[in-house]
C-alpha cells in the first residue's frame, strides 16, 4: 500500500511538471526578416540560406560582416532586434526557457561565440534576462548549436502584470575577431518553451488526488 502511493504521487509529480510544457516558434526566418533588423554597424543581413544553419522551415537567415570592416568584430551590444508586440509580452510571462539555433564556420570569430538575450519592454525597459551575464557560448566549428536562456518566475511575473505593454527580443553578440572571409552566422528557430498552466496542473493535481482516494477505499 504505501510502495504504491508513493509511485502514484510520483508519477503524479511528473506528469505535473512535464505534461502541459510546449514550444512555441516565434521566428524563423522564412526569406523574410520579418521585422527582424541588424544593429551593429560592423554587420549586415546577408540574406537568407537553404543549405546552411536550417533547422525550421525552409530558411535560414545569414549576418555577416560589411564590406568595409576592417577588424571590427561583434562588440556586445545590441545585435538582432525584433519587432515589438503584446504578443511578445504574453510569451515572456509563460517563458520558461527561450532558444536559439545558430551555425557559424570553424575558426571565425576569433573562435569564440558568445551571446545574451535581452528585452525592450514599453513599460520595464530594456535590460538582459540574466544581467548581461552572456551564459549562451560556443565554439564556431561548422555545426549547429543550440544557444539556450533561462526565464525566472520574477521575470515572468513582471511581464504578466503588464499585459497590455509591447515587448522585443534583441539578441546581443560577442567575440573574436578573425577575416572578413569568416566573420559570417546564421540563425533560425527562435523559440519558448513555456511553463506549465496552472490550469493544467490543477487539474492534474485533483485527478492524482482521485487516484490517491481510490487506491485508499479499494485497500
Amino acid at each position: 500500500m504505501k510502495k504504491s502511493l508513493v509511485l502514484m504521487t510520483g508519477m503524479a509529480a511528473f506528469l505535473m511538471q512535464h505534461a502541459s510544457a510546449q514550444t512555441v516558434l516565434v521566428e524563423s526566418w522564412e526569406n523574410t526578416t520579418d521585422g527582424w533588423g541588424v544593429n551593429q554597424t560592423a554587420f549586415q543581413s546577408d540574406g537568407f540560406s537553404t543549405t546552411i544553419g536550417v533547422t525550421q522551415g525552409s530558411y535560414s537567415w545569414e549576418i555577416g560582416a560589411v564590406s568595409t570592416n576592417t577588424g571590427v568584430g561583434p562588440n556586445y551590444a545590441n545585435m538582432l532586434g525584433g519587432p515589438a508586440s503584446v504578443n511578445n509580452t504574453t510569451l515572456f510571462a509563460n517563458a520558461a526557457t527561450v532558444s536559439l539555433d545558430v551555425w557559424a564556420p570553424a575558426g571565425s570569430f576569433g573562435g569564440y561565440f558568445q551571446a545574451d538575450l535581452a528585452y525592450n519592454n514599453s513599460v520595464l525597459g530594456y535590460n538582459s534576462v540574466d544581467g548581461y551575464s552572456y551564459p549562451a557560448a560556443f565554439t564556431p566549428d561548422g555545426n549547429e548549436h543550440t544557444l539556450t536562456f533561462t526565464i525566472s518566475p520574477t521575470l515572468n511575473a513582471s511581464f504578466a502584470a503588464n499585459p497590455t505593454s509591447t515587448t522585443s527580443f534583441n539578441i546581443q553578440i560577442g567575440g573574436g575577431f578573425t577575416s572578413q572571409a569568416t566573420e559570417v552566422f546564421y540563425v533560425d528557430n527562435l523559440r519558448v518553451t513555456e511553463v506549465p498552466e496552472p490550469t493544467t496542473l490543477g487539474v492534474l493535481g485533483l485527478g492524482a488526488a482521485g487516484l490517491l482516494a481510490f487506491r485508499r477505499r479499494k485497500s
